[in-house]
């Protein structure tokens, strides 16, 4: 009854995400690799970034910027092209202990700008926050063969060579970023050639409906010896390689590998109105946020 009721509530956000040509037509190809059932979902990837400034010597507003390729979730390997777009800005250094804390973009290095860039039209929050607190976008397209690109110029234009209108499948699928206090990007070098990362997010937008985001506690500690927590959460395996010599595609100033983890289970009140419809038909479902913290 639980995976029918999941999959029924999963077709009805799907269904009304295609009416909204400026996210992109189609159903999303994201949600289908995802479990809704409850358990954590771990989210694998390669990344590539770039950084304004130097980072072995960073700066308050350097902006650090990248794409990361969703290679598989929970083991199966992604049957389409599935992209995170992060945009951050430095906000501290600890000068102490070397950690570089960073938020979301502003300005044209904004997740809206960027996305608007290639035309897509960032919705506003349907969870929390504002569109300024935008520091993750996740976009698919079907054809699952598409590389990263090698870095050209600036980041908007280099993703602009890909994704370059809506006509050619790219949707958006999820948007998430710094709401909560408890939200962050931390990054780490150990030496001049490699770093660490982690990181906790609200999801604050995404393709489909009437879903919950359980906080989950990652697998790795923060640079501060204490356990995290988030929705999205940094969990395990986050390291960065400087420069970019080793990296593939080639121009960008690092690379980067992480998993992630993510707990969307379907919202109660949509299970409930599903049993009282007996699953006959997408009803009109109200979204509201509900954090289940985890026990």
């Amino acid at each position: 009854m639980y995976r029918i009721t999941t999959f029924m509530v999963l077709v009805c956000g799907l269904f009304v995400s295609t009416a909204d040509a400026s996210i992109g037509t189609g159903s999303s190809l994201f949600a289908p690799q995802l479990s809704f059932n409850g358990t954590r979902d771990i989210i694998r990837d390669d990344s590539v970034g770039v950084f304004s400034g130097n980072l072995s010597l960073p700066a308050v507003d350097d902006i650090l910027q990248g794409i990361f390729k969703i290679n598989d979730v929970d083991n199966t390997p992604s049957s389409a092209s599935t992209w995170g777009i992060y945009s951050f800005q430095v906000t501290s250094i600890n000068q102490d202990t070397g950690v570089i804390s960073f938020g979301a973009a502003t300005g044209t290095n904004s997740i809206e700008a960027i996305l608007g860039d290639v035309g897509i039209t960032a919705p506003a929050p349907d969870y929390a926050g504002s569109i300024a607190n935008y520091g993750i976008a996740i976009i698919s397209n079907p054809n699952s063969s598409i590389s990263l690109p090698e870095f050209d110029n600036n980041f908007s234009q280099t993703l602009g060579n890909v994704v370059t209108d809506l006509t050619d499948a790219w949707r958006l699928e999820m948007l998430a970023g710094f709401v909560d206090s408890s939200d962050f990007h931390h990054v780490k070098l150990d030496d001049a050639t490699s770093g660490r990362f982690r990181g906790a997010y609200s999801v604050m937008w995404d393709r489909w409906s009437n879903t919950n985001y359980r906080e989950t506690t990652a697998n790795v500690a923060g640079f501060d010896g204490n356990p995290y927590s988030g929705e999205l959460v940094v969990d395990s395996n986050a390291t960065i390689t400087v420069p970019s010599n080793d990296t593939n595609p080639s121009g960008w100033d690092f690379s980067d590998k992480a998993d992630f983890a993510l707990n969307p289970v379907p919202e109660p009140s949509t299970i409930a109105i599903w049993a009282a419809l007996g699953l006959g038909g997408c009803g009109v479902v109200a979204r509201r946020r509900m954090k289940a913290k985890k026990a």
